[in-house]
């Protein structure tokens, strides 16, 4: 069914779209040429972003583009996953300037409004096909992400993505270690310390003077 709005105003009104949506929703034909010249003519106007290859936003658009939407947009197989998962949920303490998604093909990193879409393979558990959908909820919008339990416990398995300052942080045996480049005390000289304190502690004060000829100021 075609739509009614002009895919101009379509086009530069819409937050995300697809060029896929967009055939679909005014019927073009998948060998066309004429929907991708109006968008590369509308993006030269300055009228749509490009966002990744076939993935455009629209630059009047009211609101900016739903985050969490973009990985579904550039992958069919997107889930969004891990502490971007529970920034989705509202129970995470901060949010992230990278949205992680699970996807079984590889894909390079997207950059689009200072958020970075990252791409991680699914766990190895989980990698047949069959196994991809386990503990996902299709949320508002549209999105697909993995549950509440579940994306905890994938953060716990990838720990670098979601906690990186847990690494970063020496622990607190690593705090009191000497320095790497401090060099070892021979254990010869270790005992030869110990003992000339031992025999200083049972000198009386001041005999070390008598012992070079000196007259012992402490002396009555």
């Amino acid at each position: 069914m075609k739509s009614k709005v002009p895919f101009t105003q379509y086009a530069q009104y819409t937050p995300l779209f697809t060029v896929r949506e967009a055939r679909e929703r005014y019927g073009y034909d998948m060998h066309s040429r004429s929907l991708p010249n109006l968008l590369h003519r509308l993006k030269t106007q300055g009228r749509v972003r490009f966002l990744a290859n076939g993935v455009y936003a629209g630059a009047l658009a009211a609101a900016p583009p739903n985050r969490y939407r973009v990985p579904r947009a550039l992958r069919d197989d997107a889930v969004v996953a891990l502490h971007s998962a529970l920034e989705l949920y509202g129970v995470a303490n901060q949010v992230f300037q990278t949205v992680y998604y699970f996807s079984a093909g590889a894909r390079k990193d997207v950059v689009f409004d200072h958020v970075t879409y990252h791409r991680v393979a699914f766990p190895r558990a989980l990698a047949i096909a069959s196994h991809r959908l386990f503990q996902t909820e299709l949320v508002a919008d549209n999105i697909l992400a993995t549950g509440r339990e579940r994306s905890f416990v994938d953060c716990l398995l990838f720990v670098a993505l979601c906690a990186p300052w847990i690494l970063a942080r020496p622990s607190r045996r690593q705090t009191f270690l000497p320095r790497q480049n401090s060099r070892p005390i021979p254990p010869e000289t270790s005992a030869r310390r110990r003992l000339s304190r031992r025999q200083a502690s049972r000198e009386p004060l001041g005999s070390h003077l008598e012992t070079h000829g000196a007259r012992n100021p402490f002396a009555f």
